[in-house]
């Protein structure tokens, strides 16, 4: 149950920052994003795209989650 949650916020991550900002930019991201075990980690990134400013202030979110 766990593991589907973690890929239903991967996802959502990823489809907000593609609507948000690009699809191309949000692609840049999965590879790093995919690594997350961490639910809420994961959950924190989610509204943090919903949330940020431009690309770089959820960069730095990311970076500040790691």
């Amino acid at each position: 149950i766990e593991q589907g949650g973690r890929e239903h916020t991967i996802d959502a991550i990823l489809d907000v920052l593609e609507i948000r900002f690009d699809a191309v930019i949000a692609g840049q991201f999965a590879a790093h994003i995919a690594t997350i075990d961490d639910l809420q980690r994961l959950k924190r990134l989610h509204r943090a795209a919903m949330q940020a400013d431009d690309l770089a202030s959820f960069q730095r979110m990311l970076d500040a989650e790691a």
